[in-house]
């Protein structure tokens, strides 16, 4: 225990002798941090807060009794396509979401432009070119070499109906993947969006459009086998309304031609025209009773995103945290000066008795 004291003491005199290299390596490190911290782009953050309706829940307003009175009868609401809340950053990623979310409208001084104009037009920050050129350099190399050997080369015709991005559109993609933050917390049900970008009015309509756009994609995947079958016996209602009514209309000129209805053949036709009248009118019935049950099964099937917190306009940016970044530049400065400080004198006696072993 002592001899573990007298080993931290002693490293602590040993970093108290050269103070002054610490504090110069600090000082340069905090600088660092400060100078990354004014030249990355500012961000701000809006969220929206809503809980996802799920197959757990029942039927709103006392639909289901309702139905029952009408006598229709509803399933348990088995037969939709359940999608659970935590699978909706699946979603959020999606191509097809992010291309209408990149079609939003945004207001500007000289009217209106669309979300992907606004990503396309930011301007190159100095922190992004700074990376390009020292940490993503191999990245460019690699990439221009690529572009290189692919020049010239033609797509086939059985190519045509693949989704190919360029690199520019394949930037914007990561910038708003990464712009899209989704929670959702299992216990209180409760789903929060929150949109980062660099305008704060942006941030606000973009997190109300990405939850628009989720619910929107939510309603269609669950509702597109109730609303197929929807639209499937609406059309055959409207064929047996058609058939029904030209059958009426037959029926009434057969016995307006034949009032007195006197001989068997005459009484046979009409008894034919009549049971054929009453099948089609009985099959026109039933499908009229299957049209508002379907109506009913779209309804029960449509989610409702109970929204607790609309989006704020941010007041204060979310990022850089400048001083966050001060403080951390200013401990990799401590601890790099440190070890060069711990390291040098083992680094030098080694360096000595190779050399001298060398010279023998």
């Amino acid at each position: 225990m002592e001899k573990n004291n007298r080993d931290i003491f002693q490293l602590i005199s040993i970093l108290w002798h050269r103070k002054v290299f610490l504090m110069v390596i600090i000082l340069i490190m905090g600088l660092f941090g400060i100078v990354i911290g004014l030249i990355s782009p500012t961000k701000y953050v809006s969220s929206i807060s809503f809980i996802p309706e799920t197959d757990e829940q029942s039927l709103p307003g006392g639909l289901g009794g309702l139905a029952s009175l009408a006598g229709v009868s509803i399933g348990s609401g088995g037969n939709a396509s359940n999608i659970p809340p935590m699978t909706y950053p699946q979603l959020l990623n999606s191509t097809s979401f992010k291309n209408e979310l990149l079609s939003t409208q945004l207001p500007e001084a000289e009217g209106v432009i669309t979300y992907y104009e606004f990503l396309n037009n930011l301007p190159v920050s100095t922190l992004d070119v700074v990376k390009k050129y020292t940490i993503g350099l191999p990245k460019l190399i690699l990439s221009s070499v690529k572009n290189e050997k692919n020049e010239g080369v033609e797509r086939s015709d059985g190519l045509n109906d693949l989704l190919f991005l360029t690199e520019e559109e394949s930037s914007i993609y990561k910038t708003v993947e990464s712009s899209i933050n989704y929670d959702y917390n299992g216990q209180t049900k409760v789903a929060v969006i929150n949109f980062e970008t660099n305008d704060p009015i942006y941030a606000s309509i973009l997190a109300k459009k990405v939850h628009d756009l989720l619910e929107e994609k939510i309603i269609s995947i669950r509702n597109k086998n109730a609303k197929n079958k929807l639209e499937f016996i609406r059309k055959q209602f409207e064929d047996r309304k058609l058939e029904f009514e030209n059958l009426q209309d037959e029926l009434a000129e057969f016995k307006d031609s034949n009032i007195s209805l006197s001989s068997s053949k005459t009484q046979n036709e009409l008894q034919r025209l009549q049971s054929k009248l009453d099948i089609v009118q009985s099959v026109y019935q039933e499908l009229a009773v299957q049209i508002e049950q379907a109506k009913i099964e779209v309804q029960e099937n449509t989610p409702v995103f109970t929204v607790i917190q609309e989006p704020l306009v941010p007041i204060f940016r979310t990022s850089p945290k400048r001083f966050m970044l001060l403080i951390i530049w200013s401990f990799m400065g401590f601890i790099l000066a440190s070890f060069i400080v711990l390291i040098k004198e083992p680094f030098q006696s080694a360096m000595s008795l190779i050399m001298s072993q060398k010279t023998n």
